[in-house]
């Protein structure tokens, strides 16, 4: 007698467990992934366009899951400040996100001045906190012109003289720093070159004719409100 009322008992406590997997299985975890706008950011500068960063939180799944998701943000508050939309839930040092109807919402990251370095920003589905992704973001500081100068002071016409630009931050970032070339008479063989590893740019600089002074500019491919000006005597042979 109690062994049929066992096997019922068993065969209902199968069915239930059955069910139960079958609503976990319902809740799979939406997929969340970061879209920053760039990931060099300089915090040095005054300027949005360098020290201003826009993400974007998408999240792929169920409907039911990713419509006006919570999304928590982590980052290290010494090197910056997140901001979201008016009208999100929250403002300029926010901590989360909340998303759209359909799953996507965009939020921005300011670096803080003197912030250096490597900076990882991670963003997590408050309900599926595995469901969570991270973007790194490199903070520089705003190179100064250490040093312009040309090979001669003083050229003919139609002579190509070499000029020399170094570059130098806090940060020891001196590679791949744009440095852009201007001149009031005569031309440069590129507008733009990059410094080599010690943060050094050459460029090549002909004036085809005349006499008198020409100034040349060198100035931060990224602001050219950081330059250098040296000036050149033009002089027949």
């Amino acid at each position: 007698m109690k062994k049929r009322l066992i096997l019922p008992y068993i065969l209902l406590v199968l069915i239930a467990g059955f069910l139960l997997s079958c609503d976990k299985r319902g809740e799979e975890k939406p997929t969340l992934q970061l879209y920053p706008s760039k990931y060099e950011l300089y915090g040095e500068s005054s300027d949005n366009e360098l020290n201003l960063v826009s993400i974007t939180f998408m999240l792929d799944g169920n409907p039911s899951f990713i419509s006006n998701a919570k999304v928590l943000v982590e980052y290290d508050g010494s090197k910056g400040l997140f901001f979201v939309p008016e009208g999100s839930g929250a403002t300029g040092g926010a901590n989360y996100i909340v998303l759209n109807k359909d799953g996507v919402g965009i939020g921005k990251f300011q670096a803080n001045k003197n912030a250096f370095g490597i900076l990882e920003f991670t963003a997590k589905m408050e309900r599926f906190q595995k469901s969570q992704d991270t973007a790194v973001f490199y903070l520089y500081d705003i190179p100064t012109i250490e040093e312009f100068s040309a090979s001669k002071t003083t050229i003919a016409p139609n002579e190509t003289i070499d000029v020399f630009v170094e570059l130098k931050d806090k940060a020891g970032n001196r590679k791949d720093q744009p440095v852009r070339f201007s001149a009031d008479k005569g031309m440069f063989e590129e507008d733009i070159v990059k410094t080599d590893s010690n943060g050094v740019a050459v460029n090549k600089y002909v004036v085809q004719s005349g006499e008198g002074t020409a100034t040349l500019r060198a100035s931060l491919g990224l602001t050219e409100k950081v330059y250098e000006e040296i000036t050149l005597n033009i002089k027949k042979p």
